[in-house]
């Protein structure tokens, strides 16, 4: 029996917290449970120290919108220089060449221009028919919807009359004539038929081109020889 007390008592003991284990315990637990200030929740020069990275993701999301503004500022100051008379024409008779050796199907067949006027209904402006001597003894085929230096165009097949095919030098080659609403801003200057100006002469892409204004509107015609 008194080996059973004896059990008992160190057992308990061995179990039992000593005064400065149990002192230390409640020191740890009433320091958890005190209130945490308000500078521990808020710290001021931790938050200082972040607001820097904040601008400067700021900064570099606004990085693309300051190029933008410098660039049209340089563009307002230092416009770029505009292109040559000589320069224009050359662009325009290129292109009318272009799609003369790549011609694509007629849209509309008609000898009467009046025909393919009504075709050509979506073009901001009227197809005219010119007595320039370039254009006589040619006869309609039909046309169809293009464009010059993007802008909508009427382009009209012509082909030599047979009963003048040899005098007037194209023989049985069919020829494009180009027609847009004038844009001077676009197109440059042209000569101008109705100030007596003779039609410009260029050759592109081994071509014939002859541009002119007329009624407030560009001509390109191309052909063979």
């Amino acid at each position: 029996m008194s080996h059973l007390r004896e059990a008992l008592r160190q057992r308990i003991e061995r179990d039992c917290l000593s005064e400065e284990r149990l002192s230390a315990l409640e020191a740890l637990q009433a320091r958890i449970k005190r209130p945490v200030p308000a500078t521990a929740l808020n710290p001021g020069p931790a938050s200082t120290q972040h607001q820097p990275g904040r601008r400067g993701r700021w900064a570099l999301a606004a990085l693309p919108l300051v190029v933008v503004l410098l660039v049209v500022l340089w563009w307002w100051q230092f416009p770029p220089p505009e292109q040559s008379e000589a320069t224009r024409m050359a662009q325009i008779a290129d292109e009318v060449a272009g799609q003369h050796l790549h011609l694509k199907p007629l849209e509309v067949e008609a000898a009467d221009l009046n025909q393919v006027r009504r075709y050509l209904s979506q073009l901001d402006f009227r197809p005219l028919a010119s007595d320039a001597p370039a254009l006589a003894d040619l006869s309609l085929q039909g046309g169809r919807y293009c464009s010059i230096q993007g802008v909508p165009a009427a382009q009209l097949r012509l082909r030599p009359d047979a009963s003048h095919g040899e005098a007037s030098g194209a023989g049985d080659g069919v020829q494009t004539l180009y027609q847009a609403r004038y844009e001077p801003e676009r197109h440059g200057p042209l000569p101008d038929r109705d100030r007596g100006e003779e039609p410009g002469r260029l050759r592109a892409r081994g071509l014939t081109v002859l541009l002119w204004v007329e009624g407030g509107v560009v001509f390109a015609l191309v052909r063979d020889d």
